[in-house]
């Protein structure tokens, strides 16, 4: 005659109060199936388990990899009670009725290993919560009394009721969906074959009170040269070494708190450079510097003047880095192959993982025959366009065309609650300092995003600015356009948003 008995499965990495709950069952009539680490843990206790390969005939393989996965355990978790072929199918296999599912998975996020991948777990967790009409899953021991609570005095004394087990198997499909994201996270960040040695310890965070920890991917190299990386240099890092990576031609970027407040691109690397560090020198002091082209050791004249935290670059020759040693003891290096970045940005939040494409909408633009000769220079209007789109919203940068495939930053407004005081408050003053010798027709402003009222073109007329690039796509994009014929300057939208938070 077929096995009638009340079978509940304990496999947890977390063994928290999991006695409690596994001596409880037994008073309830359940009949304790585990896994080797929980079973091990439980008879420790005094509890007595039955090993899962009674049911499988079939031992732990490969270290404890491959334990649940089986036709008689997934069996007993997924079967339709009330499906008479079902039911004839679990009496004739000896599958067993496996009405309560504990389990926790490996911690992946804690100690992210090929290791620490949970398989088994996910599966049983899933098959569980699938078939909540009749299983009762418990992926959290947060959850432990109050599913002891309604087992022992619901009015059959057996299975929790419905509504009770819906709401463990939604919070179940949650902890495998983070699970998963978190490992999706890391492989998009990291080289496939992850392991504990590419997790790089750290200081601090951003702060010398938090902990911090880097998982690097090999799309960077950081060279035993000067401090050690901190949180914020890394931050930066990526930040600078995107912008520059989007360039064939020499591009010099200088990054503080995450934005850069320097930026250029020429013919020649050493003039790329100067005229980044010119866009604001006062800011550049202790920034990230970032360029796209080898650096050679008469690149030390440039720097020999400047504190830089982080220079990074794809490649440096060897007599740059011997004379590093003895001119620039505490500048970190770093060395990067942009094939190899991230095609995904992800942000770690308090519920949850956001992970996005990453914003690469910089295509060549259509731009009207009649509009003004500064708009006709494609290059000038990427450059721009990326230069806005590297700063914190929101963000309007100013960029200077200075001579064919010449272009720099020439004020940077960021961060703000609103474009106004981009302008106003950071903008506005660089360019008063040097108003008289600017040449405005060769100055472009650019928005992140649409403006919703005609005030920034004011603000803009009385800097003497002349050219505006913006998304577009605000109800009042009309009431803009004609502010700004009415103030001499030329909006060209661009259709294109660029939020970056």
């Amino acid at each position: 005659m077929h096995d009638l008995s009340k079978y509940a499965l304990m496999s947890v990495y977390n063994k928290k109060d999991v006695e409690i709950f596994a001596k409880k069952l037994i008073d309830l009539g359940y009949r304790i199936i585990a896994t080797g680490g929980t079973k091990t843990y439980l008879e420790a206790k005094g509890i007595s388990c039955i090993e899962v390969s009674t049911f499988t005939d079939k031992a732990e393989v490969f270290d404890g990899r491959l334990k649940t996965i089986s036709y008689e355990i997934l069996g007993g978790i997924l079967f339709d009670r009330q499906k008479e072929n079902h039911k004839y199918d679990v009496e004739k296999y000896a599958i067993p009725h496996i009405d309560i599912v504990v389990c926790n998975l490996y911690p992946f996020k804690d100690s992210p290993s090929i290791e620490m991948i949970d398989i088994g777990g996910p599966n049983m967790i899933r098959a569980a919560a699938k078939n909540y009409r009749y299983i009762t899953v418990v992926a959290n021991p947060n959850d432990y009394r109050e599913a002891m609570d309604v087992l022992e005095h619901h009015e059959y004394n057996a299975a929790a009721s419905v509504t009770f087990r819906k709401k463990l198997a939604k919070k179940a499909f949650g902890i495998i969906t983070d699970y998963d994201q978190y490992i999706f996270a890391k492989f998009s960040s990291l080289d496939p074959e992850v392991t504990e040695e590419e997790v790089v310890p750290i200081r601090y965070g951003e702060n010398p009170h938090q902990h911090a920890t880097i998982f690097l991917n090999d799309a960077i190299r950081i060279l035993p040269y000067g401090k050690t990386i901190s949180y914020n240099n890394i931050l930066d890092i990526s930040s600078a070494t995107a912008i520059v990576a989007r360039f064939k031609e020499p591009a010099a970027v200088v990054i503080k708190h995450n934005n850069p407040c320097g930026f250029a691109v020429t013919t020649d690397r050493d003039t790329a450079f100067r005229l980044a560090w010119a866009g604001d020198e006062v800011s550049a002091f202790g920034s990230v510097v970032a360029l796209n082209t080898r650096v050679s050791s008469s690149f030390l004249d440039e720097i020999e003047d400047k504190y830089i935290e982080v220079l990074a670059a794809p490649s440096f020759s060897q007599k740059f880095l011997q004379a590093i040693k003895d001119t620039k003891k505490n500048l970190r290096l770093i060395t990067f192959d942009a094939s190899k970045f991230s095609p995904i940005d992800g942000k770690s939040t308090n519920i949850g993982m956001l992970l996005q494409d990453k914003d690469e909408h910089f295509e060549a633009l259509t731009i009207p025959a009649d509009a003004p000769k500064l708009f006709h220079d494609n290059q000038f209007l990427r450059f721009s366009e990326i230069a806005v789109a590297s700063m914190k919203s929101n963000a309007v940068a100013l960029t200077m065309r200075i001579g064919e495939g010449k272009y720099m930053l020439l004020a940077a407004g960021f961060g703000q609650p609103n474009r106004v005081d981009c302008v106003r408050e950071l903008i506005a003053p660089k360019i008063n300092v040097s108003k008289e010798k600017l040449e405005f027709d060769s100055i472009l402003a650019s928005s992140d995003a649409f403006l919703p009222f005609p005030d920034l073109i004011d603000e803009m007329s009385e800097l003497g600015l002349q050219y505006l690039m913006q998304p577009g796509g605000s109800k009042n994009d009309e009431l803009v356009v004609t502010r700004a014929k009415e103030k001499g300057i030329y909006v060209l939208m661009t259709g294109r948003r660029h939020f970056l938070h």
